[in-house]
């Protein structure tokens, strides 16, 4: 942290003062000490996803959904990203490490929806499935690679197309599976990608 503020300070403040090339350079050491601070974030979250003492109790899901959302706003009113929650039921989980599941697929959706003419993010209870889903019209993967994109350290993607540390699948099937559930996906190239949850449900 400190060598990206460093670094940000010397571009912020000292910029006219510093040729193309050296602010080229600085720009280069404050780009990977950013990514840097966010996989090391992501790791200790795979860490404490894994150890920390589940606190389960009947949770209102479509609440935790709709805050994230609300969280996410302003990437969503900018990417002009049409966004809805259906019902669903109340589980037996824990509501903060829910935060987290939420969180890391819905700004997933965010992310590959945002190169879409017409970006949608849905989230809601599939009766078939008996399964909590997040659905995306954005970019899709070829389902060869299914397996692959809840392993650690995996993309399908370059960093320089789509930003990320390649942890946040992990952390929410690690998540899933402390509560004793299951998660899985379904996509196809060009026409999106559906996530799907089964953990306890009832109150």
């Amino acid at each position: 942290r400190s060598i990206e503020g460093f670094s940000k300070i010397l571009l912020d403040e000292y910029s006219q003062h510093l040729d193309e090339e050296c602010r080229h350079y600085l720009s280069r050491i404050r780009c990977n000490t950013v990514r840097m601070s966010a996989l090391i974030e992501d790791i200790l979250d795979l860490s404490r996803a894994g150890r920390i003492e589940l606190q389960k109790k009947p949770v209102h899901l479509k609440e935790i959904v709709k805050n994230v959302f609300n969280d996410f706003k302003d990437e969503i009113e900018i990417g002009s990203i049409a966004v809805s929650t259906g019902d669903i039921p109340v589980a037996n989980c824990d509501s903060s490490l829910m935060q987290v599941v939420f969180s890391n697929l819905i700004s997933n959706a965010i992310k590959f929806t945002k190169d879409k003419e017409s970006p949608e993010i849905a989230a809601g209870f599939d009766n078939e499935k008996n399964a909590i889903f997040v659905k995306d019209n954005g970019i899709g993967f070829d389902m060869q690679y299914h397996n692959k994109v809840f392993g650690v350290f995996q993309r399908l993607h370059l960093p320089e197309e789509y930003e990320g540390t390649g942890i946040g699948l992990a952390i929410v099937k690690r998540i899933i599976e402390r509560h004793h559930g299951k998660v899985w996906a379904e996509s196809e190239p060009g026409k999106g990608a559906a996530f799907f949850i089964k953990i306890p449900l009832g109150g």
